[in-house]
């Protein structure tokens, strides 16, 4: 979690190894205003364990070799 004065963030990671390298993937919630920290609790009780589990349950990614090709062809 990242309080700042004006919003609060909390952001879930799932970090993963393929072919010998690592990959992430990272989703994150971001409200804004002052004294908002109830209402990220609130969202993160109702929220937090369904997204850890999504996160948990990811299994489909593209390999490396993929992923560096379609990085390669973009930039062209």
């Amino acid at each position: 979690m990242f309080g700042r004065p004006t919003f609060i963030e909390v952001a879930f990671a799932r970090f993963k190894m393929a072919d010998g390298v690592g990959g992430s993937l990272v989703y994150s919630n971001r409200m804004y205003g002052e004294k908002i920290g109830d209402e990220m609790s609130a969202w993160l009780k109702s929220n937090g364990p369904a997204v850890e589990k999504a996160l948990m349950e990811w299994s489909s990614s593209p390999s490396p070799a993929a992923l560096k090709k379609e990085l390669l062809r973009t930039r062209s």
